[in-house]
């Protein structure tokens, strides 16, 4: 199956959706008539050319009631923005469409087709959140130091495109329910908050049409995926990021919980920064050049006072322990560079063990 060739993009051949895509869609797809339709055939591309991703979505479409592709992309943390702008600000977002798909960068994109503007974070972005926050989690939660620092391995590997994106056909893991409900609770303050930044782009009017290129967003199986992208740049950058916080008015408790987003997302970036550092000395961004996670964390922080009722403890633990992976994951690929550089899986620990479970096998359990 991963040896079939896909048509190139832009050529119809139902063959290639009807395994994840409804009857309604596919007629959408096969024939965009607006912004939605467009979003769609982008996503349905992307998947029917990546087979990992197409058994994500079979294994969906079996088990959901009312199922549809368009469904399994979650728009609420670009929702949680809106609903908190003033009636100016969303009246203005009504010109943009956004929502995920999977593309290479875990910054979010904000592009145009058809004169229609559309605003993407990374579907694999809640992903590496998660390993992330495994890996950076309190010590009062017992997690072992080499699961933790599995867990930092298998965050880096998703950054760089070499994990497999079929984590709810073979978890890596068995995680604790506890300790899945708060890392799964922080990934949706730092979604909410990215979410903002890139709603913020289109608000403070970063968009100007005359600065686009056309990029590579996804190193597809069988082809390349490109958009015209917005470029933007570093003072705008910032802005955004204290757009995010200061546009939408959001209750003391909702500020706190989306400020800790902040906090925690630019730690993992910072994270995955020292890393790319040693990978990719002197490289350069593709096609904008973003501030460094600390420059932007300690505008933030000049910017806002840091709330009140905000675990600063449990915080400063994370970042700590954070910096430290960072400087062991650096060396270990120095010293065992073929383990982040395969395809294909790697896992919390070794198969019939408390944080593992049994060896699932390709093909026969999934």
């Amino acid at each position: 199956m991963s040896d079939i060739n896909i048509p190139q993009h832009g050529k119809w051949d139902p063959v290639w959706f009807m395994s994840f895509c409804t009857e309604e869609e596919l007629k959408r797809i096969k024939n965009p008539k607006n912004a939605k339709d467009i979003l769609l055939r982008k996503r349905a591309d992307i998947v029917a050319d990546n087979v990992r991703y197409m058994r994500v979505f079979i294994k969906r479409r079996d088990l959901i009631p009312n199922y549809s592709f368009e469904k399994c992309f979650s728009n609420i943390h670009y929702e949680k923005v809106i609903r908190n702008l003033d009636f100016r600000d969303k009246e203005s977002v009504k010109k943009i469409t956004y929502g995920d798909i999977f593309e290479n960068d875990v910054n979010g994109i904000a592009w145009i087709e058809n004169g229609n503007r559309f605003i993407s974070m990374n579907e694999s972005l809640k992903y590496f959140l998660y390993f992330c926050g495994l890996a950076f989690i309190s010590d009062t939660y017992k997690v072992p130091d080499y699961i933790r620092i599995n867990s930092a391995k298998i965050a880096t590997r998703i950054y760089y495109h070499n994990e497999s994106i079929d984590f709810e056909l073979d978890p890596r893991g068995i995680i604790p329910a506890d300790i899945h409900r708060d890392i799964m609770c922080a990934i949706n303050k730092e979604l909410q908050f990215i979410a903002g930044h890139e709603i913020a782009h289109h608000l403070c009017n970063h968009l100007n049409e005359n600065k686009v290129s056309k990029i590579n967003i996804l190193h597809g199986i069988n082809q390349d995926f490109e958009l015209p992208v917005f470029n933007i740049d570093q003072k705008q950058e910032f802005e955004a990021d204290i757009s995010s916080l200061r546009k939408p008015h959001y209750s003391k408790k909702e500020f706190r919980n989306v400020f800790e987003g902040s906090v925690r997302w630019f730690h993992a970036l910072a994270f995955i920064e020292k890393i790319d550092e040693v990978l990719n000395p002197g490289k350069e961004s593709r096609y904008q050049t973003h501030p460094s996670a600390n420059q932007r964390l300690k505008r933030i922080i000049k910017e806002f006072d840091v709330p009140s009722n905000l675990n600063t403890e449990n915080l400063h633990e994370s970042i700590n322990w954070a910096s430290s992976l960072s400087e062991y994951i650096s060396k270990d690929i120095e010293l065992n560079y073929d383990n982040y550089d395969f395809y294909g899986s790697v896992y919390l620990d070794k198969p019939n063990t408390k944080w593992r479970g049994r060896e699932l096998i390709d093909r026969k359990d999934y």
